[in-house]
């Protein structure tokens, strides 16, 4: 094994075969960088910080937070878990009402997923071309569940949709499409009507 090689299971692949078959970091980062432990903590230290900013702020803001929609959750309340029904009254802190019960819908629990999904697919070091099936059924869920009008959300899909069929992969398609996930990223976390409707 080289030193520009990435184990991979139990497969060894080569930094070349890497960038010709992957796209987002590999392009714009040095293979020191990319092949280096120090990368891979960050990458996996900054996903695991945007999934705790969405919990905190966007799925769980209106119980209070994350940690309070985990004690609600476990918290026994009329012999059940304090999950699904309707909410029964709230307390009214910072301009978010409070939910009492942890209230899961379907719309949110789909947010929950598909948002976490995409952090992942943002944070990965690099996208081979399959990934694209693991979110792409999401993209429009999370860009129409935005609150910016829906003709500045479809170039944004179908630049992302652009970029997934170019191959191989270019250092302009890898930008557009990183760029496109910020803008997605930004969406769903400053614009997003999610926790309203849910």
């Amino acid at each position: 094994m080289g030193t520009g090689d990435c184990v991979w299971g139990s497969m060894v692949l080569t930094y070349s075969y890497l960038l010709v078959l992957t796209r987002t970091c590999i392009r714009f980062v040095s293979e020191d960088v990319f092949l280096s432990k120090q990368f891979a903590v960050f990458m996996m230290l900054l996903h695991l910080r945007l999934l705790w900013a969405f919990a905190d702020r966007k799925w769980f803001l209106e119980e209070g937070g994350a940690w309070n929609a985990v004690r609600m959750f476990f918290k026994k309340q009329g012999g059940e878990m304090g999950v699904g029904g309707a909410v029964a009254g709230g307390a009214v802190a910072g301009g978010v009402k409070r939910r009492r019960r942890l209230e899961l819908t379907n719309e949110r629990i789909a947010s929950m997923v598909f948002a976490s999904n995409f952090l992942g697919i943002l944070c990965a070091r690099s996208l081979h071309y399959q990934f694209y099936s693991w979110y792409f059924h999401s993209i429009p869920f999370i860009l129409m569940g935005s609150r910016v009008p829906i003709w500045c959300t479809l170039p944004v899909l179908a630049m992302i949709e652009w970029c997934w069929n170019v191959f191989p992969s270019t250092v302009q398609s890898s930008g557009v499409l990183l760029g496109c996930h910020l803008a997605m990223l930004y969406l769903a976390y400053v614009h997003s009507g999610w926790p309203q409707s849910c």
